[in-house]
């Protein structure tokens, strides 16, 4: 398949082509559609946020040792993270609604199963299939979003979905912590995430668009544009690299533990495999899992970076941030939750501002303030006092470290507006992997430096346990000058390497194609996309 073959927004519809002009959606249809994958978008940082706080109440409940009491976190999140790129992949070939209502409709009924979960096998093994459900409908709902709105209402869905994310995580946190101490106990967030995502399936059901496909493209043909060995490379490679990245510190043995390195060395081979098979496929004119030469599209690769960078810090200053809380100034877990409700508050009002300003200020400008925010908010968290009360300190830490948020919205557009309207669930897939991605690094590389910092504290001064208040709180301060240097390297990039990135709103998109943001070559990415097996 070549570049002509594919149509562009001029060309005239002609039998087995989808109409390039569907109908112009209802206000009230366009409301419920964002209501609904914007709603959608909450259930994974819920589902996070309830865990995080309810594992120690499952500990009991299930019995679940202590050695693999981070193992239904971990499995939850590998299967999302690893998922995310072939999820989108499909979604832009079988159609973004339908893999978005499947994603919904498996996360419902794995949250049932979750809840009469008997014995810890159990309940990591449905863990683990559960992280499946946010890893397909995520990148079909910012595909559905890209693909059906442009301009300003983009950038209010984008901002939407950034919305979600926050307000769930301290939903989950706080509901978590107060139903742990109800009689229903931790199974009954299980059915409020479950009742949650049947109402968004409904309103799905009723406001999305359908799926525009060609009607001579049948399930065989689709079948076949995908890319099942790339898709085999990427999703293993992932896989092997975040458990490896987080088993690492907790290994028995730390990094040194000898599985822990073989599989991160397969894992970089793997990665190696999947680029050079792209490549080759990509010359060939065959189809791909991602056409490399997206990266070549102008500020794409130093855009991911930045986004890389900025979640390292903010979810590694989260992290610990609520280890400090509950292992420093011994907190418990509802307390803990209440202290993160200005964090989500703030992330909140930064994701709205973005909605408003993404189509008016410099993408950069926005970027780098959420950024400064985050750097400021890492240092606090590196020199606080311990003796100071919340609203000293810890409160400006909470607000200040939510300026990822701003930028959210923004590097998500970006992503999204850097490829045609057929690939924009893959977008999505590689904007959220990109963030898995970076919070996998980050926890990895700043917990080994805050251990290691403990540990050579704890070794002048013998006297102390390991788990004590003052051994930790070195490597806390530790890991929150490492979280301030992965935003500055962000605010680095962003500033001399995405100073010119365009204002993408609807009347620039034609620009941006034609050679102000996307790269000359990216129609022939798409032909790729769909080119031949």
């Amino acid at each position: 398949m070549n570049k002509d073959a594919c149509p562009s927004p001029s060309t005239p519809t002609s039998p087995g082509l989808p109409s390039p002009s569907p109908p112009p959606m209802p206000p009230s249809t366009k409301y419920l559609m964002i209501f609904s994958v914007a709603g959608s978008a909450l259930l994974p940082t819920f589902q996070s946020g309830c865990l995080t706080v309810a594992l120690p109440t499952i500990q009991k409940s299930l019995n679940i040792d202590e050695a693999n009491l981070q193992w239904p976190l971990t499995a939850y999140s590998l299967t999302y993270g690893c998922f995310l790129l072939l999820s989108g992949r499909l979604a832009d070939i079988f159609g973004r609604r339908l893999l978005f209502l499947l994603g919904n409709i498996w996360f419902v009924i794995v949250s049932i199963a979750v809840a009469f979960a008997p014995n810890p096998t159990s309940f990591i093994i449905l863990m683990a299939l559960l992280g499946l459900g946010p890893a397909t409908f995520t990148p079909a709902g910012v595909g559905l979003f890209g693909a059906t709105f442009e301009g300003e209402t983009r950038a209010k869905a984008f901002a939407a979905i950034g919305v979600g994310q926050p307000l769930g995580g301290i939903m989950g946190l706080v509901l978590g912590g107060f139903l742990c101490q109800t009689a229903a106990s931790w199974r009954s967030f299980f059915w409020v995430q479950a009742g949650c995502g049947l109402v968004f399936i409904v309103l799905g059901w009723f406001s999305l668009p359908l799926d525009d496909m060609p009607d001579d493209d049948t399930t065989a043909k689709r079948v076949g544009r995908i890319d099942w060995v790339g898709a085999f490379l990427i999703t293993t490679a992932l896989a092997l690299f975040n458990f490896s990245l987080a088993g690492g510190p907790s290994a028995p043995q730390g990094w040194r533990t000898p599985y822990i390195p073989v599989l991160l060395c397969i894992s970089i081979i793997l990665f190696a495999g999947f680029l050079w098979w792209e490549h080759t496929r990509e010359k060939l004119g065959k189809s791909v899992m991602i056409p490399l030469s997206i990266f070549r599209v102008r500020h794409v690769g130093i855009l991911l970076a930045v986004v890389l960078a900025a979640w390292w810090s903010f979810n590694s200053i989260m992290y610990f941030s609520t280890l400090y809380y509950q292992s420093v100034l011994l907190l418990n877990p509802i307390q803990t939750s209440l202290r993160f409700i200005p964090l989500a508050i703030a992330g909140t009002c930064l994701n709205i501002a973005a909605g408003f300003l993404v189509s008016r200020a410099r993408p950069h400008y926005l970027i780098i303030g959420g950024l400064l925010g985050s750097s400021i908010g890492a240092i606090l968290f590196a020199v606080i006092d311990v003796h100071a009360s919340y609203w000293s300190m810890a409160l400006l830490v909470m607000i200040l470290i939510a300026g990822p948020d701003l930028a959210y919205c923004v590097c998500n557009i970006q992503v999204c507006a850097a490829v045609d309207k057929q690939s924009q669930s893959l977008a999505g897939g590689l904007f959220a992997a990109t963030t898995r991605i970076g919070t996998s690094i980050g926890l990895a590389l700043t917990s080994t430096i805050s251990t290691a910092v403990s540990d050579r504290f704890l070794s002048g001064h013998p006297s102390l346990l390991a788990s004590s208040p003052s051994v930790l709180l070195k490597g806390y301060r530790a890991a929150g000058w490492v979280c301030f240097a992965a935003a500055a390297i962000a605010i680095v990039m962003t500033a001399f390497g995405l100073h010119n990135m365009p204002i993408v709103i609807e009347a620039d998109v034609e620009s941006y194609e034609m050679g102000e943001g996307r790269h000359k070559q990216m129609p022939q990415a798409h032909a790729k996309l769909g080119g031949e097996v």
